[in-house]
């Protein structure tokens, strides 16, 4: 038995929970994530365990929850030693709940709304993460980061890029230096950023409709409008949205920052965004790359996972 699951097991036990069974059920595997799921009479709890260089998440969590009040996990107990921690159940994704009921415009504006709200409140605040070790993407410092990983052209193979694509990856690198020097030029501050913010990290309690902001441990000092623009791009890919559904998105999720640009500002900072959204996905990869086993690294890129989503973005 892994001393993760021994541990989860015990803490559960002195807490009061009866577990149904003795072998939690497992429902996610990946090099920079383990999760389990325990069933108890009283309620399911979940274990968590990541890599040592992604183990900041139980830290980001409780700073969320103390000093900005966001709806997150309740975490109830945690083990240094073994990266881990164990949490509340939340409800189930919002991605889940979508399939199940439809898509719902006013719960999804909401919840983008409400992220965004949050956002605006880390302006001042994002030296609160950093001592944490959240990394700083900021706009003036993400083009430095991104040309200093395509010069690596070992990882860029690693993960299965042609010759030609590492080629195109440094003839992008003075377009993304000026979109990243139009990005700065305009009012729209670095904040807190979930690098991977979408429908499949957001549970929701079908009773009662609140809303969880989960998966905490890849998150990042950066323009607020990458989440927002994953966000977007993948509630559209799952749900085959119109243009026009897509358009009605966008504004509304793009409100609660008009209080510092213009509505028309607000459309081109987005766009500019979207054209350097590569960049950031590939510091994403680079970031996982160096946080997990080298050996279930490779296996992932070998599959090509990695270098199928950044040949979209190409």
């Amino acid at each position: 038995m892994k001393a993760s699951i021994f541990w989860a097991k015990q803490i559960l036990k002195k807490q009061g929970y009866c577990l149904i069974s003795c072998f939690p059920k497992k429902i996610q595997d990946s090099p920079w994530s383990e999760v389990y799921k325990f069933e108890a009479t009283e309620e399911n709890i979940f274990l968590k365990k990541t890599p040592p260089a992604l183990a900041i998440e139980n830290n980001v969590i409780k700073l969320l929850s103390d000093k900005f009040h966001i709806s997150v996990p309740i975490i109830i107990a945690k083990n240094k030693k073994e990266n881990c921690f164990l949490m509340k159940n939340a409800g189930i994704s919002l991605r889940s709940y979508f399939k199940q009921y439809g898509f719902d415009q006013e719960i999804f504006i909401k919840t983008l709304n409400d992220y965004s709200a949050f956002q605006y409140q880390t302006i001042n605040s994002t030296e609160n993460f950093l001592k944490f070790g959240v990394p700083d993407w900021s706009a003036n410092k993400i083009a430095t980061l991104y040309e200093e990983v395509v010069h690596q052209k070992d990882f860029l193979s690693q993960i299965g890029l042609t010759l030609d694509e590492i080629n195109q990856c440094h003839h992008l690198i003075p377009i993304f230096s000026h979109i990243c020097k139009q990005l700065f030029q305009y009012k729209i501050p670095n904040t807190f950023n979930h690098c991977d913010f979408h429908d499949n990290n957001i549970l929701i309690d079908p009773v009662t409709q609140k809303t969880t902001l989960i998966d905490l441990g890849e998150v990042e000092i950066t323009h607020p409008f990458f989440s927002l623009s994953n966000a977007l791009r993948q509630i559209r890919s799952h749900f085959q949205l119109t243009e026009q559904e897509c358009e009605t998105l966008q504004e509304e999720a793009l409100k609660p920052w008009l209080k510092l640009e213009s509505k028309a500002n607000v459309v081109i900072i987005m766009d500019l965004i979207r054209q350097c959204s590569l960049m950031h996905h590939l510091l994403s990869i680079h970031r996982i790359m160096k946080a997990v086993d080298p050996i279930a690294f490779q296996t992932l890129a070998r599959e090509r996972r990695f270098a199928n989503k950044l040949r979209l973005f190409l």
